[in-house]
């Protein structure tokens, strides 16, 4: 979520982020609780999926909604680096309502 209250995050990224949490263990056995996690943030309201494209004047995104989300996370491919931004890739970022417990949870810890 830290990550993801800062910018847009490659999808793959998550898995890279969760390493640390499943030391000894492959991407692939991470990946599961990548797409668990997701999806409850999503559902959450937490945090949205967008397909980004860089190529065009600025970086434009088109939102990933509904029963799409569930056939995103499935998809294997989806959760490699992308081989080049000169297609459209999935990223992850905060919803405003992310970025408001995002920063309760920063007050809360700081009191």
């Amino acid at each position: 979520m830290d990550a993801a209250v800062e910018s847009w995050i490659p999808f793959w990224e998550v898995v890279w982020i969760l390493r640390p949490l499943f030391s000894g263990q492959s991407d692939d056995q991470i990946l599961p609780f990548a797409r668990t996690s997701l999806k409850t943030l999503i559902g959450q309201g937490y945090l949205y999926l967008a397909w980004l494209d860089d190529q065009t004047s600025g970086s434009e995104e088109s939102i990933v909604s509904g029963r799409d989300i569930d056939e995103v996370l499935a998809a294997r491919d989806n959760w490699h680096v992308a081989k080049s931004i000169s297609r459209p890739h999935l990223v992850i970022a905060a919803t405003p309502e992310g970025f408001a417990r995002f920063e309760t949870l920063l007050q809360t810890r700081s009191s």
